[in-house]
């Protein structure tokens, strides 16, 4: 589905008309903007420009393709020569290169509706028969109680519907050398499920925001680099299948916990690792 990074400077200008002629200027020289940013880096692409209006201000949401770079570095280098460009070429007050509208780091609804990196959907359907004798629930007890978090979560506010994505996440992104504060967005995003015809657990789950890379940044450091390797996902051409097989491990973190709130076994775990703990303690 989706693969792209985004980075987003805001201009600003003397008066509200000054601001939407350089809306009009985007769209008629977007060719000419494309390849500044390209000059950069021989990887990233700029696929898209979407501005946004704000009285004297325009945030400019660019869109990039990062190969399988998370490309951080990448888009900001590639930005700045953009908006050094701009500034030749328009009249404007001034531009900061970040403007925030993206929420890197931070979780907020254009997360869960433009989205952030690489969109992964995952879905599985799961036999009742293994719900049953290996995670001790049902379909019916984990659909309908779905559908209760559903309501609690809306109720919150919550920035998507998930049981904790956030768990994987970290486990992931500080075992492949991937930087550990985008799980900030990338743990909004959808669980759902549904009864098939047959009775089985149908569930899926909707990732806009994995923001993963196999090349650079930490992935070269030495155990990071190890567990990429383990997975057979470093280096170039992986960064996709890496991406997937996060949205898998979400999808089979998401059916455990489910589950377990809907057995009797939810907590014996957590006290048998409370009991242990004591123990040692004592000891």
């Amino acid at each position: 589905n989706k693969d792209m990074n985004h980075l987003d400077p805001i201009f600003i200008f003397k008066d509200s008309a000054e601001a939407r002629g350089f809306v009009w200027w985007i769209a008629n020289n977007f060719s000419r903007i494309k390849q500044e940013a390209e000059t950069t880096s021989g990887f990233g692409k700029l696929i898209s420009i979407t501005p946004y209006l704000i009285g004297r201000r325009v945030i400019a949401d660019f869109a990039y393709y990062t190969a399988d770079a998370m490309g951080a570095n990448m888009i900001n280098i590639a930005t700045e020569k953009v908006c050094e460009f701009i500034a030749k070429e328009v009249k404007i007050e001034r531009y900061l290169l970040r403007s925030n509208f993206s929420s890197e780091k931070k979780s907020s609804g254009v997360n869960l509706l433009i989205g952030y990196g690489k969109e992964v959907i995952a879905e599985a359907i799961v036999p009742q028969k293994i719900i049953k004798r290996f995670l001790f629930s049902t379909p019916e007890d984990i659909e309908q109680a779905w559908h209760s978090w559903a309501l609690s979560s809306f109720s919150s506010g919550m920035l998507g519907i998930n049981a904790h994505y956030a768990n994987g996440l970290a486990a992931i992104f500080i075992a492949c050398g991937q930087d550990v504060a985008h799980i900030s967005n990338a743990s909004v995003g959808i669980t759902s499920y549904e009864i098939t015809e047959l009775g089985d657990l149908y569930m899926s789950l909707k990732l806009p925001n994995i923001i993963v890379g196999t090349v650079g940044g930490g992935t070269a450091l030495g155990t990071q680099r190890e567990c990429l390797e383990m997975i057979d996902c470093y280096g170039k051409g992986k960064a996709k299948k890496f991406a997937e097989i996060v949205g898998a491990a979400l999808l089979a973190g998401e059916l455990g916990i489910c589950a377990g709130i809907t057995s009797e076994y939810f907590l014996d775990p957590h006290k048998r690792a409370r009991a242990y703990t004591r123990q040692k303690a004592f000891q």
